[in-house]
């Protein structure tokens, strides 16, 4: 963290700061947790795949991937598809998810503790 941004951080906090942060937080390196749309899109293609080698027709589902990726990014939004992937699949799809945990912390994730630790945020919130 450069000084000048320590500075500035020390005098929001001194204003009561307050942390919101997304799930992209945890997207750099070593965390390298995929983002919604990076982990659909993971999931769909490998669904896709298994579906052209069931068929024994490779790329069959090339057209579908391509109307899966338009809607994922114009017509529905990450809660929607959350609760449409939790109907079909049940929870388990989202323990399931649960296993891309990491405990490996990124330059962010320790930015954040240390500025907690240091009293300067009042709060952090993690949506």
């Amino acid at each position: 963290m450069t000084p000048e941004l320590r500075r500035s951080l020390d005098e929001a906090g001194k204003r009561g700061l307050a942390l919101f942060v997304g799930a992209g937080v945890s997207a750099s390196p070593p965390s390298s947790l995929p983002g919604w749309y990076e982990l659909s899109e993971l999931i769909s293609d490998a669904i896709c795949v298994r579906v052209d080698e069931e068929l024994g027709r490779p790329d069959w589902t090339e057209d579908l991937r391509g109307e899966f990726r338009e809607r994922r990014t114009t017509g529905f939004p990450p809660d929607y598809q959350a609760q449409i992937l939790e109907e079909v699949c049940g929870e388990e799809y989202f323990r399931a998810l649960q296993s891309l945990g990491v405990d490996s912390t990124n330059e962010a994730h320790r930015n954040i503790a240390r500025l907690a630790a240091d009293g300067v945020l009042n709060a952090v919130e993690v949506d």
